[in-house]
């Protein structure tokens, strides 16, 4: 997008590194220009100005002028540490989590960086006004409704041109109610649906013996890692209290009121293609849940 609604002067950003953990600060008028901008956060940022050649060397006529000149300019971009700093923005669930883990903890985002997550959302929209799985993907429920509630705990206004279109957009797709897992298990820890409509995530499995083939411990890192925190998460029904905000998105992500959403009929919803059946968890969540659950002390 070439006039962006949101923007900061690129060139007040600096990228720190400690032990490979990398933060941006923005430079406001009382820090003044210090430290100087680097060649790495310039071309992070985007605003590197690349040289048609290097100092002292002549344009490049081979394949070894070429590939030794990708070297130089490479050296360029390491940073202090030893490693290379790079981005990892594609994926539509993590900025959103971020968010939303941030605003349930009530701890608050500089004003700049949120003026950049509503460029970097701005920028990457379909042009039907929503998201899909990556930057590249095709509008998707799961992506478009994250993305609308993190606009609008951004601050954004529910009339701003760009929260109207993302929200048409994802109205025309069934709204919210649909969402997959792991959007509800967000939605349900920001009050936004009901832990009624959610697979079963069974915590007791972390006491099953650690030799067991199927412990979580055993499982693809992706897999355990996140069964963890979601398990706890689903076993005690974590929310938190209800908001005017939060009321006004209950209102808008769904096509019908949300006291009238039968989120208990969600895990069957129509338009889900499983690849397995989820009907033993369910039966199992039905009985689990009524009786005290040892795991959760």
């Amino acid at each position: 997008m070439d006039n962006p609604t949101f923007a900061t002067d690129l060139t007040r950003w600096r990228l720190s590194s400690q032990n490979g953990i990398h933060c941006w600060r923005y430079l406001t008028k009382s820090d003044g220009d210090e430290p100087k901008q680097t060649e790495v956060d310039q071309y992070l940022l985007g605003i590197l100005h690349h040289e048609k050649k290097a100092a002292g060397r002549s344009e490049a006529r081979s394949f070894e002028d070429s590939a030794r000149d990708g070297f130089i300019f490479f050296t360029r971009l390491q940073l202090a540490e030893g490693h290379w700093a790079c981005d990892y923005g594609s994926p539509s669930f993590l900025l959103p989590g971020l968010v939303f883990a941030m605003f349930i903890t009530g701890t608050e985002f500089p004003k700049e960086s949120k003026v950049e997550m509503a460029r970097y959302l701005e920028k990457h929209a379909n042009e039907d006004g929503g998201w899909g799985l990556h930057v590249e993907g095709k509008s998707t429920v799961f992506a478009t409704g994250l993305y609308y509630v993190m606009l609008r705990l951004l601050g954004i206004d529910r009339h701003h041109p760009l929260a109207s279109r993302v929200r048409d957009c994802l109205l025309s797709l069934g709204g919210a109610t649909g969402i997959p897992q792991w959007g509800k298990i967000w939605l349900a820890c920001l009050n936004l649906y009901d832990w009624e409509g959610i697979n079963c995530i069974p915590v007791d499995f972390w006491l099953l013996p650690a030799w067991l083939p199927f412990h979580p411990s055993r499982w693809w890192v992706q897999c355990h890692v996140v069964h963890l925190p979601t398990s706890y998460l689903w076993s005690n029904r974590c929310t938190i209290p209800l908001t005017p905000l939060l009321s006004e998105l209950r209102r808008e992500i769904y096509t019908e009121q949300f006291g009238k959403i039968n989120f208990s009929c969600m895990i069957g919803y129509p338009n889900y293609k499983f690849y397995f059946p989820v009907m033993a968890l369910d039966a199992y969540k039905r009985m689990y849940l009524p009786k005290i659950n040892v795991a959760k002390q």
